[in-house]
């Protein structure tokens, strides 16, 4: 991520790079109607229960950031089902149909929802400082891309996907699903 990142938006452009609109990402207000909208469909269908007061409380909290206009070159769409490992340690990244220019926030949501806290600050001695501003906004991402991925893996039969993408929801804000 820290070599993808490196490259602005005006080198990204001049490797032939076209935006595909994740842009919209780095839009907030974009981000909680979409989130919203499957949040509904998740209690509709009974997928779990969400606590409401929760979700207000990082809606509130991410409407209150100020997203930076800084583009780079990103994955634009990094979640679990695209890392690959040999054992413990990360050895690929697949899927790269979405590259775009975006805030680098849309990639960095993989380390709140995929990591455990605990490995944070051995990924920031490697990437490198992240604005504060950004890293808020990348974990919000993080509960956004697992919501998501929890809505797809039930609409593909992926149970695998489902428990993945709950733990996500687990490790950022476990009070967010309630029984």
């Amino acid at each position: 991520l820290k070599q993808l990142h490196s490259i602005n938006d005006i080198q990204a452009s001049a490797m032939g790079i076209k935006s595909q609109g994740l842009g919209s990402q780095s839009n907030v207000e974009h981000v909680i109607t979409i989130l919203e909208e499957r949040i509904a469909k998740i209690k509709m269908r009974g997928i779990c229960n969400i606590d409401k007061g929760t979700l207000e409380q990082e809606i509130n909290i991410a409407k209150k950031l100020a997203i930076s206009d800084d583009s780079c070159l990103v994955h634009g769409d990094l979640d679990c089902r695209h890392l690959i490992f040999s054992g413990k340690n990360l050895t690929g990244i697949i899927d790269w149909g979405d590259i775009d220019i975006a805030n680098r926030a849309v990639d960095l949501n993989v380390i709140w929802s995929f990591y455990p806290s605990d490995c944070h600050s051995k990924f920031f001695e490697i990437y490198g400082e992240i604005k504060p501003e950004e890293w808020k906004y990348a974990r919000f991402l993080g509960l956004y891309s697992a919501i998501s991925l929890m809505l797809y893996g039930v609409d593909v039969k992926d149970a695998m996907l489902v428990t993945e993408a709950t733990h996500s929801i687990m490790r950022i804000n476990p009070n967010l699903i309630s029984s």
